[in-house]
């Protein structure tokens, strides 16, 4: 039986200690969410609603009850496969522009977004919609070139950017990049910018049963973590 050990739990007596600020260059996967227990519930609804057994409303308040209960601890069969970020789009993306970065309409970036507004008639980044290439002009420069230089000349700024981004820790102890925050963390990982935070969301089964073993003890969670972060600093 998969262990349960509630995130809100964990906010409360651990607080800071989930953040943790670490070298990007320790850290060589990645997984596709922080939340993989919580998408194969979605992925679920999703089809009872497709089937009309589930309305909205009531798939939604349904996920929040989810959300709400989630757990710190992953079961392995939910923790999904690890990618080398050298064989990721978007890692390959943000290494190639810092390559050009006096010339980004060199880079495979701009040269990919310039395809999507020809094709698609807009080009769009999270919810910036480009559509002319004055636009992802504009994008590159103030965006993308932007967000470079301000990791050169201060570093890591948790409030850039739209805060925090997630990893979780798997099975080996080492630390697996997920969630949201990608693009600053594969930048200062290319640049060797460091240290820059993470918050963990969440850690394998196999990891927390080895070094925490099978109930909440906060004293040995504590420790734990301590190790994870000095492995990556």
């Amino acid at each position: 039986m998969t262990l349960y050990v509630p995130k809100r739990l964990l906010r409360i007596f651990l607080k800071d200690k989930l953040i943790m600020w670490i070298d990007p260059r320790k850290v060589h996967h990645q997984v596709g969410t922080s939340r993989p227990e919580s998408r194969k519930i979605r992925e679920k609804f999703a089809r009872m609603q497709s089937k009309g057994r589930l309305t909205t409303i009531a798939r939604r308040q349904t996920l929040r009850v989810s959300n709400a209960l989630e757990s710190f601890v992953i079961d392995p069969d939910y923790y999904e496969d690890l990618i080398a970020f050298e064989k990721n789009e978007k890692y390959n993306r943000v290494s190639d522009i810092t390559k050009h970065r006096g010339d980004y309409k060199s880079s495979k970036w701009y040269s990919d977004l310039i395809c999507e507004l020809s094709e698609h008639g807009v080009a769009k980044h999270k919810k910036i919609m480009m559509r002319s290439e004055n636009d992802v002009d504009h994008f590159m420069k103030y965006y993308v070139l932007s967000m470079l230089d301000s990791l050169e000349r201060d570093g890591f700024d948790p409030a850039k950017g739209g805060g925090l981004g997630k990893a979780l820790i798997g099975k080996d102890g080492l630390i697996h990049k997920s969630g949201s925050g990608h693009h600053r963390f594969y930048a200062a990982r290319v640049l060797g910018i460091k240290p820059i935070p993470v918050l963990i969301a969440g850690a394998h089964e196999n990891w927390y049963r080895k070094n925490i073993g099978s109930r909440f003890a906060l004293e040995k969670l504590r420790a734990a973590l301590g190790d994870v972060q000095a492995k990556h600093t």
